[in-house]
């Protein structure tokens, strides 16, 4: 047991991944599939005989109601994502021999994560593994309080269920303080989308079917979805619904953006661009302002402040009920709140800045 303690001790940002990703299934045969290709399930191959003879482990977490949900999901209520949360936990503590035992901190994530760096660097080994914000957690893996995960035993990151692209960014000099992967459900729900109606597009643009294609066709190549072809819809999609000659939110658009830096965001990584660059050694520096990130600024600028067909009204209060824009900007988490919704929509990626 103490190998358990010393291998797993003080962890960041774990989204119980060591303990629960590799063995969210623990029977039958493993598929044969390559990296990135799809698997309903996937099968530990950790020794049959690992026990830990009943340890508890003890999880800190970030008291964010989405957080705690990931987490400790109640399987009584009959969802099916609780039911499963409720079923890999059971099968974690049966597997391993051991007793989860979830810690809910703070909701308020500056306060959370000071407790966290605090009472670690002050030699406290209360915790095994930290489940936090992202942000915050960066700034106390910065100080030295977390164990380098690069080479921890039973960690399998060619697995199907890594993010490698996330954990890439968040590590420093080839040193891994924080990982992530399928586990975290929150990184699945907050990952940017945009929706679109289905109607409202295909009476002003024709057949949905064909823009699909688009999409698709221009992915990773010359063409297809920028933000100069969602700025073409937009203009065309205005109308003054209720004549009285003012942009306001009774209007329709193409879409809004409504203040939101979130949104931005969305846009911004969509288009390649990034705040940083890294040496050869892996470690990141700022990079900021560079060409790419001012043409892209021009271009947005333009988008949102030259063009009939965005809302960039803040006060949102007077909106009409049941009135949208053609093109909503969200995250995947909306899509569970409009389960109820009248119009039919497609979900589809932020557009690119560049050809």
């Amino acid at each position: 047991m103490k190998n358990f303690k010393t291998a797993l001790k003080i962890l960041a940002v774990l989204c119980l991944a060591v303990l629960l990703v590799v063995i969210i299934a623990s029977c039958g045969e493993e598929e044969n599939t390559q990296k990135g290709d799809y698997q309903s399930e996937h099968l530990d191959d950790l020794p049959d005989d690992l026990d830990f003879e009943g340890q508890q482990v003890n999880i800190f977490y970030w008291g964010h109601s989405f957080v705690t949900n990931e987490l400790t999901a109640d399987g009584s209520t009959g969802d099916v994502v609780d039911l499963a949360i409720d079923e890999r936990n059971r099968t974690v503590e049966e597997r391993l021999n051991v007793d989860l035992n979830p810690i809910q901190g703070d909701v308020a994530a500056e306060i959370f994560m000071p407790v966290v760096r605090d009472e670690i660097m002050s030699g406290s080994d209360d915790y095994d593994i930290i489940l936090g914000p992202q942000c915050t957690s960066c700034e106390v893996a910065a100080a030295g309080a977390f164990r380098d995960l690069k080479d921890a035993q039973y960690i399998d990151y060619s697995k199907d269920y890594w993010s490698d692209d996330y954990i890439q960014a968040l590590s420093v000099n080839d040193k891994r303080f924080m990982i992530g992967g399928d586990i975290s459900l929150t990184t699945t729900a907050w990952t940017a989308s945009m929706l679109f109606f289905i109607e409202d597009f295909e009476n002003t643009f024709g057949p949905s079917s064909d823009f699909y294609d688009m999409i698709l066709s221009g992915d990773g190549a010359t063409g297809g979805w920028t933000i100069d072809v969602l700025a073409d819809y937009c203009r065309r999609s205005y109308v003054d619904t209720n004549g009285n000659g003012l942009v306001d939110n009774a209007d329709h658009f193409g879409t809004g953006l409504h203040g939101t830096s979130s949104v931005i965001d969305s846009y911004f990584y969509s288009s390649g661009i990034h705040y940083s660059t890294r040496d050869a050694n892996n470690v990141p520096s700022l990079d900021i302002p560079n060409t790419q990130m001012i043409n892209f600024f021009e271009k947005f600028y333009a988008f949102c402040w030259e063009n009939p067909g965005v809302n960039m009204t803040s006060d949102t209060n007077d909106e009409v009920e049941g009135q949208h824009s053609v093109f909503e900007p969200a995250t995947l988490n909306a899509i569970a709140d409009m389960r109820g919704e009248e119009k039919d929509f497609g979900v589809i990626p932020f557009p690119k800045a560049e050809d």
